[in-house]
């Protein structure tokens, strides 16, 4: 790589360049604008000064001799400086009728539109080999005939715009260098925070995964930069940590299924000959399979809704249809069971945004888990309302209830009570149920006492 493209291929550097460029084209600009400005005031001042000189002249011409105005003019031409002022009347021939000394204004150009009657005054500028930056002369007609004409060389205000010049490049020069000094600093202290990040993204690997970018004080956008690799980070490290639980999980789960379907297989081999016994081997089999594959799907669908991989629906859902669809299809078990089965919603509809198949596994889930431990004779009760901007659901039952000291580790993976392991299960229902919720942007509790029933609550946000 060339040094020009080294040097230019930090974006502090390409910031600082481009402070220069714009500090120089403003001060330039800016420059421009006051000179053309202070120049043209200062050729109007000269132009006043001129018809000034102009009118008094005309009046001592009217009133005065041909003698005494050639003195007059001698004066005044003397007393600004015959180098730098000079006064003539001319005939309609061109011919000099009165002059100041015009040693220093041989090579003076003729008019050619001088006025030739009184109405108003004629200005033009020219330069010559002894005046090289410019003279200003005015005419004007004295209505005989005679044109007087006063010239000017404005070496003072050429001064001025010289010094103004000078003076202006000068601090145009200093706003440069001390603009993009200043502009390589800002930048390249806005840009911490940036390397901030990079540092944190190498020192990231497979056995460091908990290091997050310090948040500093650069500005809204590099701290928004920072929050944003940090929760990243975060999906990132949800997610491993995830996968890691799911083939730990899996591996676990796995082995007893594993195992008896080695066994039942072995045995088909080995012990069973009769055509009946092997097909219900192999059904069993089957049966185990199909166990093991529902533990491999829900696991890996927890673990992705949890590191937000699974795509959630956003679509308009009521919530009340869902709770009567669920009503109807479980109050045939209700009935089989010998329990109760109450429904609690209002009339009006209870909309959220979210996944409509999800939030119905979630349903169902939780009634599944409520008449798996409510005993014949109990109640199950499913309730919704509307709170606020909110939509609350409660599946409450009379069952057995969970111990106080179970009630904490109720929505981990596999975990199932001691009064839950006689019952047929894998201990991700519950698991299931929480990661759903929370993909919805939502809340479950739990409140339950052994032997007193237990109640499921669950908070929503609401579109109504």
């Amino acid at each position: 790589m060339k040094k020009g493209s080294r040097l230019f291929s930090t974006v502090s550097s390409r910031l600082a360049l481009w402070y220069a460029v714009l500090f120089t084209a403003s001060g330039l600009l800016s420059f421009m604008i006051v000179y053309v400005m202070l120049s043209l005031t200062l050729e109007e001042r000269v132009d006043d000064d001129l018809l000034s000189e102009l009118r008094e002249f005309e009046m001592l011409y009217r009133t005065s001799r041909m003698d005494v105005l050639r003195t007059v003019i001698d004066q005044e031409a003397e007393s600004e400086g015959v180098d730098r002022v000079f006064i003539m009347v001319t005939s309609p021939g061109k011919k000099i009728l009165a002059s100041s000394n015009m040693n220093s204004w041989k090579d003076i150009p003729t008019s050619t539109s001088a006025p030739t009657s009184m109405e108003g005054v004629h200005y033009e500028s020219f330069s010559s080999k002894t005046h090289p930056d410019g003279v200003r002369m005015a005419h004007r007609a004295l209505g005989d005939g005679n044109v007087i004409t006063i010239g000017m060389d404005p070496k003072g205000d050429r001064a001025v715009l010289n010094a103004f010049a000078e003076v202006s490049l000068t601090a145009i020069l200093f706003v440069l260098i001390t603009g993009t000094l200043t502009g390589w600093y800002i930048s390249k202290k806005a840009m911490l925070g940036v390397e901030r990040v990079r540092l944190t993204a190498s020192g990231i690997d497979s056995r460091n995964i908990s290091s997050r970018v310090p948040l500093g004080h650069e500005g809204e956008e590099i701290k928004n930069l920072a929050s944003t690799f940090n929760s990243m980070l975060d999906r990132i490290e949800s997610l491993i940590t995830e996968l890691k639980e799911v083939t730990t999980n899996i591996a676990h789960e796995l082995r007893s299924p594993l195992t008896r379907i080695r066994s039942m297989a072995e045995s088909t081999l080995t012990e069973y000959t009769d055509r009946s016994r092997r097909q219900e081997a192999a059904s069993l089999i089957l049966e185990e399979c199909d166990h093991m594959a529902g533990i491999i799907n829900t696991m890996l669908e927890i673990a992705q809704t949890d590191a937000g991989i699974l795509r959630i629906a956003r679509e308009r859902v009521d919530i009340g249809d869902l709770i009567r669809k669920a009503h109807e299809l479980f109050l045939v078990v209700a009935e089989d069971n010998g329990i109760s089965f109450d429904i609690e919603i209002p009339p009006e509809d209870l909309f959220i945004e979210g996944d409509t198949v999800r939030l119905q596994r979630c349903i169902s889930n939780l009634l599944d888990n409520a008449f798996k431990f409510t005993p014949r004779g109990g109640r199950v009760t499913i309730s919704a309302r509307r709170l606020s901007d909110q939509v609350e659901v409660v599946v409450a039952d009379t069952g057995e209830g969970i111990a106080q000291e179970d009630l904490p580790h109720i929505f981990e993976k596999f975990y199932r009570a001691d009064k839950s392991r006689s019952t047929p299960g894998n201990g991700l229902g519950l698991s299931l149920v929480q990661s759903i919720v929370k993909a919805h942007h939502g809340e479950i509790t739990v409140n339950s006492r052994s032997g007193e029933g237990t109640t499921f609550t669950i908070i929503l946000p609401d579109l109504s």
